[in-house]
């Protein structure tokens, strides 16, 4: 892989960052009360909040390369060379249509969530310029640079061109990975902290 980029919303940093500060307070707060079982209990449902947090807002991300595309979703992997991307599109996420096996498949990216529907009450003709727009004659709000689905899939689209017009035969082969770790190590909290507080 050469020449990788990774992609990740700055809004889903804010948000596991105040997630985790109100965690942090919530652990303290325990902590002054006392109880050993409380504490503990405390830590572990603490400990439960924090991998819920990175799971669905730090990791997710994208990640491109001259060879193709990694989408990191919470739980799945994909990694998918270009030679197999059909289509490159924005509905409520960044989504590809791909080629696996002898159908096709559509994906979405957790990293790049499209806009609400208000949105599309602030569009300025300015936010399209100099991105090829002319060829579909409309834009939806989805796909606009201001949004975080509109930037992954502009960097999605300028590095399959520049892979299609360079006739390379070079590709990563998909690839699906399940990252079944993190809910795992979620699922034994919980069961500790219920054996603590039963016990």
């Amino acid at each position: 892989m050469t020449n990788i980029e990774t992609f990740r919303a700055r809004t889903n940093y804010w948000l596991g960052g105040i997630a985790t500060l109100l965690t942090g307070l919530f652990l303290w707060s325990s902590f002054l009360q006392g109880g050993r079982i409380n504490e503990v209990s405390t830590l572990l449902i603490a400990t439960v909040i924090e991998m819920l947090i990175y799971i669905f807002l730090i990791r997710p991300r994208v990640s491109y390369c001259d060879e193709g595309i990694i989408i990191i979703n919470p739980i799945v992997r994909y990694t998918i060379g270009w030679r197999d991307v059909e289509i490159i599109d924005a509905h409520w996420a960044l989504t590809l249509t791909f080629r696996e096996g002898g159908g096709t498949r559509t994906i979405s990216a957790w990293a790049a969530p499209g806009p609400d529907r208000h949105h599309a009450r602030g569009f300025h003709s300015s936010e399209i310029t100099g991105m090829r727009i002319e060829e579909a004659g409309t834009m939806r709000p989805a796909l606009s640079p201001r949004t975080d689905s509109g930037v992954a899939t502009y960097l999605a689209q300028m590095r399959f061109r520049r892979y299609d017009s360079s006739g390379r035969t070079a590709s990563l082969d998909y690839d699906r990975r399940v990252n079944w770790v993190l809910p795992a190590i979620m699922l034994t909290c919980i069961a500790a902290s219920v054996v603590v507080n039963i016990f």
